[in-house]
């Protein structure tokens, strides 16, 4: 059976110190027939010179220069445009895939012709590669727990993703939410009936760097996700809903937490979840979590010993089950 084609879309915008190991990454994997589009995006260090060398001993890769610095949206949606592939990749210029990830991926894709994205599992490295100790990025593998969760948080690591090429061209990021225009792209395909879905094994090393544009503008990330999650909640549920509620349930709140609004809060998720119910043990395990999650932001959040306790008190319960417990036990490790 011919292999088909897979584009993968390395954005580079000054990323000399990592360049060369995530391109090599890509250029050794196990599965061969790749279309690699390094896209530079007005780079003024050594990137360059190392994608020059990185292209003259392997002719499967394209160097695309933007004349000017667009940013990752703009240079992301000029990949899916310029891409050949039936399948289409994503790879951070900082990060680093296992060997076999993409081989890994297309096997599961043309097994299960209804995913439209996959993701893969992943581990946290540092800047020096070293997986870290909070190493393990939480996915999720049935359906109904992956629809569910995207409402609140990333359903997959970004750059782990191979989609098919026709839904991504007929669906590109959009430039109205800058920092978690995934994300975005995510809830708007789920709403239009494609499927998601992650692969159970850490085939993705994502790389923890305080540099990143990400880590530099960490509010604006927050608010563009509660922004999002807001109008898909409320599209997909047909209610309307309370901006800080809307934080507390995606445990990204921006101000302190209230009692009552950690009820109201811890109330709304358990409706949404009544809504959305499918008998699974691991989307009631998810339910757990999160509000177990969602209690301890609002601990966080909140200076007032005595405000503290009260908290603290809506959270016990959430701990008397197996899932609550096993949750507990991983915190305290961290």
């Amino acid at each position: 059976m011919n292999k088909p084609l897979v584009s993968v879309i390395i954005p580079c915008y000054n990323a000399e110190l990592y360049l060369e190991e995530a391109v090599f990454s890509i250029t050794n994997q196990t599965y061969k027939n790749l279309e690699i589009l390094v896209i530079d995006d007005g780079c003024s260090d050594n990137s360059p010179k190392i994608y020059k060398n990185l292209s003259e001993k392997d002719s499967r890769i394209r160097i695309i220069k933007n004349e000017l610095h667009i940013g990752l949206i703009n240079t992301l949606n000029k990949g899916i445009d310029l891409a050949s592939g039936e399948f289409i990749a994503r790879m951070d210029a900082d990060d680093i895939s296992a060997l076999n990830r993409i081989e890994k991926q297309i096997s599961f894709l043309l097994k299960n012709k209804s995913i439209a994205v996959l993701g893969t599992g992943a581990r946290v490295i540092d800047v020096n590669g070293k997986i870290s100790k909070d190493s393990i990025i939480q996915t999720y593998l049935k359906s109904e727990t992956l629809e569910f969760a995207s409402y609140f948080s990333q359903p997959l690591v970004h750059g782990s993703v191979i989609a098919k090429g026709s839904v991504l061209k007929q669906n590109k990021y959009n430039l109205e939410y800058k920092f978690s225009e995934d994300f975005e792209l995510w809830l708007r395909l789920l709403a239009q009936g494609y499927k998601l879905s992650n692969i159970p094994e850490s085939l993705y090393y994502y790389r923890k760097n305080p540099e990143s544009v990400s880590n530099q503008n960490t509010i604006q990330q927050v608010k563009t996700h509660n922004k999002i999650s807001k109008i898909y909640l409320e599209k997909k549920y047909k209610i309307e809903l309370n901006d800080s509620l809307v934080e507390i349930i995606n445990n990204r709140p921006l101000s302190p937490i209230s009692v009552n609004k950690l009820k109201n809060a811890l109330t709304i998720f358990k409706n949404l979840y009544t809504k959305h119910y499918r008998n699974s043990l691991e989307l009631k395990t998810y339910k757990t979590r999160q509000s177990i999650d969602i209690c301890i932001q609002a601990i966080k959040s909140n200076s007032h010993k005595v405000i503290k306790l009260r908290l603290i008190a809506i959270l016990f319960p959430y701990l008397f089950s197996r899932a609550g417990i096993q949750f507990l036990i991983e915190k305290l490790k961290k």
